[in-house]
């Protein structure tokens, strides 16, 4: 069952909000929802200060839970739950590996971002055990972003065999 449908069996119904990854409008979703008397939070933090947000948030006592990326230390406070990124990226790897694939590409995420070198990681390992040069496109993950990094991708590496995408919006 997904997460909704595991809280509305236990009598939870959600509200799902989305920053669009700017901190202002996060705090402002939060701060709404705190008013609201929310019973807990699942948040995936944006990127950026988040410290008056989270101080906000253990100030109200209010459960909350992290998932997929810490961007502070000020979010350290609150339990976390993610994916193994790295294996993932690995398993995905190696699985074109097997098939056959030598020039896979790793396309998508922000240079510097921790959530994109976890991604990226397994990929860059599995590049170096088959002694493979990384072919590795940035660029913010939306479907736009996405478009734009495929046609640089064609025009830039037209050998390459396959692509790993740091989400689904990109791929």
């Amino acid at each position: 069952a997904s997460f909704q449908m595991s809280l509305f069996s236990r009598g939870y119904a959600t509200v799902i909000s989305n920053s669009g990854e700017e901190p202002e409008v996060q705090a402002k979703i939060i701060t709404s929802m705190i008013e609201h008397g929310v019973s807990a939070l699942v948040i995936s933090p944006s990127y950026g200060d988040v410290t008056a947000t989270f101080a906000q948030i253990a100030t109200a006592g209010l459960p909350t839970l992290q998932v997929l990326r810490q961007v502070s230390p000020d979010t350290g406070q609150f339990p976390f739950a993610s994916f193994d990124y790295g294996d993932g990226g690995l398993q995905a790897a190696r699985h074109l590996v097997q098939t056959g694939a030598r020039r896979i590409a790793f396309v998508g995420g922000l240079p510097g971002r921790p959530i994109t070198a976890e991604r990226m990681q397994g990929y860059l390992d599995e590049m170096r055990r088959i002694g493979a040069q990384p072919i590795v496109l940035y660029g913010r993950p939306s479907r736009h972003n996405g478009a734009a990094l495929a046609a640089e991708l064609l025009r830039e590496h037209p050998d390459v065999d396959a692509v790993i995408c740091f989400n689904d919006l990109v791929s």
